[in-house]
Order: C-alpha cells, then sequence, then structure tokens
C-alpha cells in the first residue's frame, strides 16, 4: 500500500474513533448534568445475572421504580432510554439481590435518566478514553 494512502486512510479512521467517541463522552455528559439535579428512590429488582468471561464475572441487574404521583414504570436505562443492564461490584450486587431493592438516583426533569446511586460515572469515561488510547497508540508507533 502506498505510505500517503496508508496515512490518509488512518486520518480518516482517527477521525471518525474522535466523532464516536465525542458523541458518547456528550450522551455520558448530558446525562450525568442531568443526574446533578436527581432524586434518589427505592427500586425493584426485576432480573439479575452474573456473565463470565476472561477477566472475570461481571454483575448485573435490572430494576423498576416508580415516582409518586406518576403512574409511570421507570426502568433501569441509559442516557439514551435504552432498558439495559446495569453492572454493580460484587458486593453491592449480592446485598441488592438478596433483599430484591436498590437504591437509584434520576434526574427529576426525566427519570428515565437513572443510575444505581453507587455508580461511579468516571467508569465509563476511562473506559471510553482507554479504547481510544488502545486504538491510537499502534498508529502513533507506525507514524514515527
Amino acid at each position: 500500500m502506498n505510505p500517503r494512502v496508508g496515512w490518509i486512510f488512518r486520518a480518516i479512521l482517527f477521525s471518525l474513533f474522535g466523532i464516536a467517541f465525542l458523541s458518547l463522552w456528550t450522551w455520558d455528559y448530558l446525562g450525568h448534568r442531568a443526574l446533578s439535579h436527581a432524586a434518589t428512590t427505592a427500586a425493584t429488582v426485576t432480573d439479575h445475572r452474573i456473565f463470565y468471561h476472561s477477566k472475570g464475572p461481571t454483575y448485573s441487574l435490572k430494576y423498576a421504580f416508580q415516582v409518586d404521583p406518576d403512574p409511570t414504570t421507570y426502568t433501569s436505562s441509559d442516557q439514551r432510554g435504552r432498558n439495559v443492564w446495569m453492572s454493580l461490584n460484587h458486593d453491592s450486587w449480592e446485598a441488592d439481590v438478596a433483599t430484591k431493592t436498590i437504591a437509584v438516583k434520576y434526574a427529576i426533569s426525566d427519570p428515565w435518566i437513572n443510575e444505581p446511586a453507587d455508580t461511579n460515572p468516571w467508569i465509563m469515561r476511562a473506559f471510553l478514553l482507554g479504547g481510544l488510547l488502545f486504538l491510537v497508540v499502534p498508529w502513533m508507533k507506525r507514524l514515527s
């Protein structure tokens, strides 16, 4: 492959990954900003699982809650409103599954934006940044 074409291809691919990273970070930021004006409630654990993979188990659950006087049932969801599995550390997961309840914080303006109360918002940002660096570092070595 022509070195110039390879460089252009990497630059385009890097730009696309940058745009994707920025989009995901923006969604994450807006969701956590909405949660800066949050309330906390007890939610009912509706499902739980342990997913085993090479780096060890991941403890996840789903939950549902209502906000008085609204009859709507809100569920574990991400900033895009998708019903998702929420990952927790082992001790929190075990306690929540045993009691069938979990403390949830939700945005007062939009309860569909919610997360477990003991979630660390920096985990997703660190994951995204780590993924971006994983993709960029090998290319930087090739360019030099």
